[in-house]
């Protein structure tokens, strides 16, 4: 029988929500869309939530949930990952969004969203039987997973998401050389298990799960220059080199001008194409495989097996 399903991946700086009819095993996509929220900003150092942010949040559920029943949606799930699983005050949220819009919002742990991430990418059909490194870029945390189409060896979740990184680091506009180096000394010692798992499995290709990989791509795709280079799903070192420099080398006003990137991502594309840039430089990864797939597809996935 046919059910129409509604997902949600709420973020630190995001809500992402899927609907897809499933039947039969299989999924057809009928609505993706994201909610630019914001929900850590301003109070992840001390692991809160401020009221502003928890307002922001319940503002776009509603409207979410005025879309999803003038879908017909038969069923929801909703997943809290960085944001939530680390705020002292996540459960006053989280009663407040079933208590207002009776939506069940369960918060999993670092390692089960790398374990839905991969699920998802893996759906996508970008893996082969050779091991990737695979790489999703979020506002609190940071997952990656080593893994084949097959199996995922390793996963990893690393609290150095870009909101993070943006408030220990508090760079200048645009951002500086020393800066950079600052936060490559800070993402040596915080990834050391990673990397050294990645001498273990040797990866032999990067493939980024949907957010600012995808950011990246659509900067790509806009440029009357570079769109031209572009090979499908696969960005390059040079032409990613393109793209980062030219973001480095501006302020947040400037960034707005960039064609292609949308303005829910100025404030934080600085850190995740520095974060990119280290993952590429440190495994000699020659650019990446952009993939649209993340954890709500992985938390489809799940739930049709």
């Amino acid at each position: 029988m046919k059910k129409r399903l509604a997902l949600f991946d709420l973020g630190t700086n995001t809500f992402n929500l899927l609907v897809c009819d499933v039947e039969n095993g299989s999924f057809t996509e009928i609505y993706n869309t994201k909610f630019p929220v914001k929900l850590g900003e301003g109070g992840l150092a001390n692991n809160l939530l401020l009221p502003r942010a928890m307002e922001r949040g319940i503002m776009a559920l509603r409207t979410a949930v005025y879309e999803i029943t003038n879908l017909g949606c038969d069923s929801v799930l909703a997943i809290g990952t960085a944001a939530l699983r680390d705020a002292k005050n996540a459960k006053e949220f989280t009663d407040s969004v079933m208590e207002q819009l009776n939506i069940d919002i369960e918060i999993i742990d670092g390692l089960r969203e790398a374990d839905l991430i991969y699920k998802g990418v893996k759906a996508s059909n970008v893996l082969n039987q050779d091991c990737d490194l695979i790489m999703d870029i979020g506002g609190g945390s940071v997952e990656f997973i080593l893994g084949d189409k097959d199996q995922a060896h390793e996963v990893f979740s690393f609290n150095a998401g870009v909101a993070k990184l943006l408030q220990k680091f508090d760079p200048t506009e645009p951002i500086q050389t020393e800066e950079i180096s600052k936060i490559h000394a800070f993402l040596d010692k915080t990834f050391t298990p990673l990397i050294e798992a990645v001498k273990t499995h040797k990866p032999s290709r990067l493939v980024g799960s949907s957010g600012s990989f995808d950011s990246v791509r659509d900067m790509i795709v806009e440029s009357k220059t570079l769109a031209p280079k572009l090979s499908e799903h696969m960005v390059s070192r040079e032409l990613f080199q393109e793209i980062y420099e030219s973001i480095i080398s501006k302020t947040k006003e400037e960034r707005f001008e960039i064609p292609g990137l949308v303005p829910l991502r100025v404030d934080y594309i600085v850190m995740a194409v520095i974060l990119m840039d280290y993952i590429q430089t440190k495994f000699g990864f020659n650019g990446f495989i952009q993939c649209d797939y993340a954890l709500k597809e992985g938390l489809l996935i799940e739930n049709l097996q």
